[in-house]
């Protein structure tokens, strides 16, 4: 199964250098491509489940194009994955998630996909 994002991605919504010094959990450069790449796998999991549990029959994993939106979400599901690695300040009180500077895009990501699983949203699957 393929991800629905990968390192370029990653990159260029948040530039090499911060999705570098994110995923460089030892600080010394090894191991961060593995991290990029495990960030990936676990936003399309979480990608899958959630669109898995809805009720607009979706198939996954999706092995056509993935639809933009989704690829959107995966990335911003992987950032944000990434920069917990680096410290929280405080947690949200309703969700438990932790509060990085890229809480916005995991609530962005989430919501996005939360439309598209309850058909608000429309994007087509192949």
């Amino acid at each position: 199964m393929a991800n629905y994002c990968d390192d370029d991605n990653l990159d260029d919504r948040y530039g090499s250098g911060n999705v570098t010094a994110w995923a460089d959990t030892e600080g010394d450069g090894t191991g961060v491509s593995d991290r990029k790449t495990l960030a990936c796998t676990i936003a399309t999991a979480q990608v899958d489940a959630r669109l898995e549990n809805s009720n607009q029959n979706f198939k996954v994993p999706i092995t056509g194009t993935v639809p933009t939106l989704i690829e959107d979400a995966a990335v911003k599901l992987a950032g944000y994955w990434l920069s917990t690695a680096r410290g929280v300040r405080d947690y949200d009180r309703e969700t438990g998630q932790p509060l990085t500077p890229l809480y916005a895009d995991y609530v962005d990501a989430m919501t996005t996909l939360d439309k598209i699983a309850n058909g608000t949203l429309h994007v087509t699957i192949s």
